[in-house]
């Protein structure tokens, strides 16, 4: 079983991993491209690392050799991490000069960790508790990793937390993800804290107690069960802002498809009552639904603009007398559509009102404006307030 959920959440990993290569490679590249390959790889690399099958193929080579490569993975996984918040906070020249010399931390971190792992004699099991005072090199070798990656976490969170209210949508699920990765990782690294003092100084000789699954009690829980499921978290969040909008992609197209036939009863109107406007402002080419959308409201927006000057208050007035009897939520649109018949016909006929021409409704935001048209448009289907009425108005 632990087996499974280790090699299980690697192969995940690496499908991230891979998924971000082949768009590095098929589409622009970005800054963080690196910081995210690493994050991915090296913490997909971690995974299959400690899993007990293959630290048992790699005690042939060197006892505990899977333990020793398992964790600098972590620590390379934990430098892709820090060097993403560098991408965040400073410009891409100085992310990079910040990184390299991160990178050389890093470097001196493995470099120390190997010399104090070859210089010891850990068991082929990979668990050295009960060995931290009588080898002190292995004490060195944990504390070292504990360190760097508590930094690493600590740095994580800080910045996950300080951003997450200035953010919406996939980035902010992707930040609350990595916060939730470095909680997780934060209570790892003080169970390991704790256990590792506990035996220097209170306990000593007290041997790590082999783990029959991941959650087989607390102390398994805390140091087999809890590194998958954080380093899951931290790079699913870490690549959920770029992986998230295209996985939707498909949805917002239809979303927009559908819009843009909703709002074809008053494109074709107004197209049809002002067809001089068509071709007068060149906008390209459109190529995807989202864009055929967007202009399809600003032709709509530039054709109401032109029937302005033929909108009057008197109008307005009789609509809004005679959409008493419709649903409030359907009344305001009702009343924009008989205005807007009203402005047509008043056009073709030539009779432009006196005084000041009434402003239709419009939003600031698109969706808003969507969500408004889409409405008038339908109501111009239903027709329930007859256009350019001549009887007088009841008081």
């Amino acid at each position: 079983m632990v087996d499974a959920l280790f090699l299980t959440s690697a192969l995940l990993v690496f499908a991230s991993a891979a998924w971000r290569m082949w768009v590095r490679h098929h589409g622009r590249r970005k800054p963080v491209d690196g910081a995210l390959l690493t994050i991915t790889i090296a913490g997909a690399s971690a995974l299959v690392f400690i899993a007990p099958s293959v630290q048992v193929t790699a005690s042939a080579i060197t006892p505990a050799l899977g333990r020793l490569l398992s964790n600098i993975s972590t620590l390379t996984c934990a430098y892709g991490f820090v060097c993403l918040g560098l991408h965040v906070r400073y410009d891409d020249a100085a992310a990079r000069r910040a990184a390299r010399q991160r990178l050389g931390v890093l470097l001196v971190a493995a470099a120390v960790m190997t010399v104090m792992f070859l210089v010891s004699s850990p068991p082929t099991s990979g668990l050295f508790g009960g060995l931290y005072d009588q080898q002190p090199g292995l004490a060195v070798y944990a504390a070292i990793y504990v360190v760097y990656l508590a930094v690493a976490v600590s740095d994580g969170a800080s910045l996950s937390l300080r951003s997450l209210p200035h953010t919406r949508s996939w980035l902010r699920a992707g930040l609350s993800l990595v916060a939730l990765g470095c909680v997780l990782a934060v209570v790892y690294l003080a169970e390991k804290v704790a256990s590792i003092g506990s035996e220097l100084f209170t306990e000593p000789d007290t041997a790590e107690t082999y783990c029959p699954s991941p959650f087989a009690g607390w102390g398994c829980t805390a140091s087999v069960g809890l590194p998958p499921i954080f380093a899951s978290a931290l790079i699913l969040g870490a690549s959920l802002p770029v992986i998230g909008p295209r996985l939707t992609r498909p949805v917002q197209a239809a979303l927009a498809r559908w819009r843009h036939r909703k709002l074809r009863p008053l494109w074709t109107l107004l197209r049809d009552a002002l067809p001089e406007l068509d071709g007068a402002i060149p906008t390209g080419q459109p190529s995807t639904p989202a864009e055929r959308l967007y202009e399809q409201v600003i032709s709509i927006r530039d054709h109401l603009l032109a029937l302005q000057p033929y909108r009057s208050a008197a109008d307005t007035l009789q609509h809004q007398h005679q959409a008493q009897g419709i649903p409030a939520r359907r009344r305001a649109a009702a009343i924009e559509a008989a205005d807007i018949r009203s402005a047509i016909q008043r056009r073709e006929s030539g009779d432009r009102p006196d005084g000041d021409s009434v402003t239709g409704p419009q939003h600031d935001d698109l969706a808003g404006e969507i969500g408004w048209l889409t409405r008038v448009a339908a109501e111009l289907q239903r027709r329930e307030i007859a256009h350019r009425q001549t009887a007088p108005v009841d008081g």
